[in-house]
């Protein structure tokens, strides 16, 4: 679903831990960022996202900027979900003040009902 474009790349980095540290790093923040989905805390998701960014969830005809994500995600997740979430790491590339990482995330919600929804999309 996502391309990620994270700015906290130097900053782990810069911690001096290494290579390591900065690739787990990362793996928080898009945790972090799927976290703040699920709680519909739209200001905290857009904190993940470069002002650059650029990405393109499976389900729309092109690729969205950083306002077309404020705006996707506020109709995908209008309202907190009570939806777990495992990341399936699939890959990580560090080239500079930019990663790029590749995943698969696994969602699974229940409905008003109780009835449990399972999705996986991939990133």
């Amino acid at each position: 679903m996502l391309l990620s474009c994270l700015q906290a790349y130097t900053d782990a980095a810069n911690r001096g831990n290494g290579r390591v540290t900065a690739e787990e790093e990362i793996w928080g923040l898009e945790e972090a960022y799927f976290s703040n989905l699920y709680n519909a805390d739209y200001v905290g998701v857009l904190a993940h996202v470069h002002n650059k960014f650029l990405g393109w969830p499976g389900n729309l005809p092109q690729p969205i900027d950083r306002e077309g994500s404020d705006r996707f995600m506020r109709q995908l997740v209008p309202k907190p979900a009570p939806c777990t979430f495992k990341i399936e790491r699939a890959g990580i590339r560090l080239m500079g003040e930019v990663a790029l990482t590749q995943y698969i995330i696994h969602v699974n919600c229940s409905d008003a009902a109780g009835v449990a929804k399972s999705n996986n999309h991939r990133g």
